[in-house]
């Protein structure tokens, strides 16, 4: 039914109203969107096509709750709010509304069901994991959130999420694949390459000693950088996508945040201009960390990583 997907973010009592038939809706961080995020909202969009085809929903979060209640322990970002809306609209997701975590964190469980649930989007139909909880300490859970809508006209369904093996597909399980260097795991339970992207300065490229084109990029801290080592990537600048090697740095940026990352193009050289966007898509690893004395020279191709690069990426 998406026609162009409507996007609510701030305070939810001003969002909607929603349309007058209701909608099918699914709420969490859905950080990554992961296979089994789209096994969860394939079947959603599924039932809310057989109720009288009613518009797809979607609720998410400016940030990971424990971005908040507890930064230091806060996960890694696998996908930012502009990528996930992205992916969400390619879906055909018709509405998601974006809520901002600091501001709602306070709502209890009723008071989130009346001002997102019901006044928002008018829900008739909400799907969710097995596990999920909301409102101000997590107090609401499936059972309350089922009893909220026998009050208020809405269906509760709760699903498990797709396996891997013996355990639920979960975006911390994808974090720990990342973090432990195995881009393709995290692509296979992704159902995409993992992607990191961040602007191309006006003075960070220029050619190895090869001669091929090499970029230099700082990864926002906040996201799942994979850990030091070489990645067969493809490169996406503008409309192009460009095969290449992505060296991660063993050693963080002058402020002590940014993990710098040298891109070595493969093949096809693209030009690169000042403040374009280079998004990396990991595809797999290569080779882990040099050690001894190349160590410190980390930008530096080592013989066969390109060819390696090359066979992986054909």
């Amino acid at each position: 039914m998406n026609r162009g997907m409507r996007v609510w973010t701030g305070d939810p009592r001003f969002w909607g109203p929603g349309p007058a038939s209701g909608m099918a809706l699914s709420i969490g961080v859905f950080d990554g969107l992961h296979r089994g995020h789209q096994e969860l909202l394939s079947g959603l969009a599924s039932q809310a096509a057989a109720l009288a085809d009613l518009p797809v929903g979607v609720v998410t979060f400016d940030v990971h709750p424990r971005a908040v209640l507890a930064p230091d322990r806060a996960p890694k970002t696998l996908m930012p709010v502009p990528r996930r809306l992205e992916v969400l609209e390619s879906m055909s997701v018709d509405q998601v509304g974006v809520l901002p975590f600091a501001e709602v964190r306070h709502l209890s469980p009723d008071e989130f069901v009346h001002r997102v649930v019901v006044n928002g989007f008018k829900a008739r139909l909400v799907i969710v994991g097995h596990d999920f909880r909301y409102g101000v300490g997590r107090a609401g859970n499936v059972t309350s959130l089922r009893e909220s809508g026998e009050r208020n006209g809405f269906v509760v369904e709760a699903r498990e999420l797709l396996r891997a093996g013996t355990d639920p597909i979960s975006s911390s399980m994808i974090r720990f694949r990342i973090a432990q260097g195995d881009v393709a795991a995290a692509a296979d339970l992704l159902g995409r390459p993992h992607e990191l992207a961040a602007p191309h300065g006006t003075d960070r490229s220029g050619r190895s000693e090869s001669g091929t084109v090499t970029a230099d990029l700082d990864f926002d801290p906040a996201m799942a950088v994979p850990p030091p080592g070489a990645y067969a990537v493809r490169t996406v600048i503008g409309t192009g996508i460009h095969p290449g090697l992505c060296l991660v740095g063993y050693r963080r940026g002058p402020d002590g945040q940014p993990t710098p990352a040298r891109v070595h193009f493969v093949d096809r050289q693209p030009r690169i201009r000042p403040r374009d966007i280079v998004t990396l898509r990991f595809v797999e690893r290569v080779r882990g960390p040099v050690s001894g004395p190349e160590s410190s020279s980390w930008a530096l191709v080592r013989e066969g990583d390109i060819l390696r690069a090359r066979r992986l990426l054909r």
